[in-house]
C-alpha cells in the first residue's frame, strides 16, 4: 500500500517539513492547530475522520462518493459489503522540531460503531485553536439512516 504524505508548510519563512505516515483515507478534516509539546518543541495537531481500516486489500477499489450513485443507492449488497464505511478518529501530530509524527485513535463511542461519522464540524471561534467539542453527520447503511452526533474530542 502507498503511504500518505503530509507537508507542512510556513506562512511566514516558505519552510517545508516533510512527513511520511501509514496509508490513510479521509476527506474532511476536524481542526487544526499549533501547540507546544512538554519539552517546547512545536507541533501541528490535525484531528481527521479516517476509513478504519486502512490496510484494507480494497481500500481503492471504491471511491467513497461511489455511494451517492443511484444503482448502488439502490444495491444493499454494494452498501454492506463492497463500500469500506467504518470510521476511526485520529489525531495526527506533527513535530517541526524532530521531523516526527505520532497518529492518536479517539475511541468509537458512538453506536452503530459501523457506521460512517463524516462532515465535522466545531463552533467557528474554535477553529486554529485547542477544542472539546465536534459535530457530525452518522450514517449507518444497515437501515439507510443519518442523524447528528456530537463527539467530546
Amino acid at each position: 500500500k502507498s503511504p500518505t504524505y503530509v507537508d507542512v508548510m510556513s506562512i511566514r519563512t516558505g519552510k517545508v517539513h516533510h512527513f511520511e505516515l501509514g496509508p490513510a483515507r479521509g476527506v474532511h478534516i476536524m481542526n487544526t492547530y499549533e501547540r507546544f509539546n512538554s519539552l517546547g518543541q512545536v507541533e501541528i495537531v490535525m484531528d481527521f475522520p479516517t476509513t478504519s481500516n486502512v490496510l484494507a486489500e480494497r481500500l481503492n477499489d471504491h471511491c467513497m462518493f461511489d455511494i451517492l450513485k443511484i444503482p448502488n443507492l439502490n444495491n444493499p449488497e454494494f452498501m454492506q459489503k463492497e463500500l469500506s464505511h467504518n470510521t476511526t478518529l485520529r489525531r495526527f501530530i506533527f513535530n517541526l522540531n524532530t521531523g516526527t509524527s505520532s497518529i492518536k485513535e479517539f475511541p468509537n463511542l458512538w453506536s452503530p460503531t459501523d457506521s460512517l461519522v463524516e462532515f465535522p464540524y466545531i463552533n467557528p471561534d474554535y477553529r486554529g485553536v485547542e477544542y472539546c467539542y465536534c459535530y457530525f453527520q452518522q450514517w449507518y447503511f444497515g437501515s439507510m439512516s443519518m442523524d447528528l452526533l456530537k463527539y467530546d474530542v
